[in-house]
């Protein structure tokens, strides 16, 4: 005969069987949402701001569209007699050119960094 709460092997596993079948769902769903979901959402927040954090930033800091070209006047004007210019003249629009006010493809680089989509004026004499 045995003492009073000594159980065997297989009764303890039977019990613990028993256990896990009567917990709710809820339960369940609890245990799992505070010890994986909390931390896996508040990963995903803040890597998410970061990365805002990260491509707002780039993009205030090439907010200003003249950086660098005939800053010293109040407006920057160019104008040209249309026969003096080419069979076809691209003129920059994106004001990163080394040969402003001609295009020479600096506005892939500054698309590419700021996201926007600005290309050059395309000016073709007619026959």
């Amino acid at each position: 005969m045995r003492p009073y709460g000594h159980v065997t092997v297989q009764e303890e596993s039977t019990l613990c069987i028993k256990a896990f079948i009567n917990l709710k769902i809820s339960e369940i769903c609890a245990a799992v949402r505070a010890r994986i979901v909390f931390p896996l959402t508040i990963g995903v927040m803040i890597s998410g701001y970061l990365l805002y954090r990260m491509i707002n930033s780039k993009i205030a800091k090439n907010g200003k569209v003249n950086r660098a070209i005939s800053k010293d006047v109040a407006q920057v004007v160019h104008s040209f007699d249309v026969e003096d210019l080419g069979e076809k003249t691209a003129l920059c629009r994106c004001w990163r050119s080394d040969k402003f006010p001609y295009c020479d493809g600096a506005h892939v680089k500054h698309n590419l960094e700021t996201r926007d989509n600005v290309g050059p004026l395309i000016i073709t004499k007619s026959p």
